[in-house]
């Protein structure tokens, strides 16, 4: 008995000894300082400047993102919260602005400048070993990972929403160059009429659905005002639940692939023939094997 309690009080001191050393070598965690105390739900408006550019100007309005300069579009949300990733991006070294030269570092003209509400971002170099860039916010120089200055060289179109439909919209009717869809009170109403043989009974809001979730491959801006003496136009008209105004469209199917222009806003969304066919047409059932 004797030796069974010296055992257990071995073991008992094995394990408190094992979690003292455990506590004493563990590695300390790494203090990561981002680059700014200012976090991305803060923001409400984006300036970004380049050089021999167009500049482009987002706010964010009832907590959605719109692109106002070059031209006013929904702006892409997903692209806009990767940019102000940068706001919390850990740095790595850094100096004080008056103790470096600031033209050796790109940074006395720089390549791109992005200011969030008052806070300006200056963005210069790259050192050539480690592919890290200078980054001047205030009275200091910041070395970071550089994944943004390419974010801030996008065209305006790239901060374009590609979605043409707003978010949760909710579709009433559509009508397309050759169908016609409307919600009714035991679903939808197709003209013409699907063949059953071919189509199945949710092929209709199969449609819907692929325009609810609809995103282009490229926002372009027209140069031209579209109107409906274009040639080779067709239009496409959707009610949406809640919009007085029905959206048209006008559709052009070029060498490119096909267009949907927006002709109010001049935007057009361009999708392969093959997104288009998915977004003009009922899918058909797959013949069995």
């Amino acid at each position: 008995m004797q030796t069974r309690h010296l055992n257990l009080l071995l073991f008992s001191v094995v394990i408190v000894l094992g979690a003292v050393l455990w506590r004493d070598l563990r590695p300390t965690p790494v203090s990561v300082t981002p680059l700014t105390t200012m976090s991305a739900g803060q923001a409400t408006r984006i300036r970004i400047d380049r050089d021999g550019q167009e500049g482009i100007e987002l706010v964010r309005d009832d907590g959605q993102w719109r692109m106002v300069r070059p031209w006013p579009a929904r702006a892409d949300v997903e692209r806009v919260n990767r940019l102000l990733g940068v706001l919390g991006q850990p740095t790595g070294d850094d100096f004080a602005a008056a103790e470096v030269n600031l033209k050796e570092l790109g940074l006395d003209q720089p390549q791109a400048t992005l200011t969030v509400d008052d806070l300006e971002l200056r963005f210069g170099g790259a050192t050539p070993l480690n592919h890290r860039r200078y980054v001047q916010t205030g009275g200091r120089v910041h070395l970071l990972e550089d994944r943004y200055l390419y974010q801030l060289m996008s065209r305006a179109s790239d901060f374009a929403d590609p979605h043409p439909l707003p978010p949760d919209a909710s579709i009433d009717a559509l009508r397309l160059p050759d169908l016609s869809l409307s919600r009714g009170d035991k679903g939808w109403l197709v003209e013409p009429s699907p063949d059953p043989r071919t189509h199945s009974a949710d092929a209709p809001q199969v449609l819907v659905d692929a325009w609810r979730h609809a995103s282009a491959m490229a926002v372009e801006r027209v140069d031209a005002p579209v109107d409906g003496s274009a040639e080779g136009l067709g239009w496409i008209e959707i009610r949406l639940r809640g919009h007085a105004a029905p959206l048209r469209f006008g559709l052009l199917d070029d060498e490119d692939g096909v267009r949907l222009i927006d002709p109010d806003s001049g935007l057009a969304w361009r999708f392969s023939r093959l997104a288009a066919e998915r977004l003009l047409k009922l899918p058909e059932l797959v013949p069995d094997a």
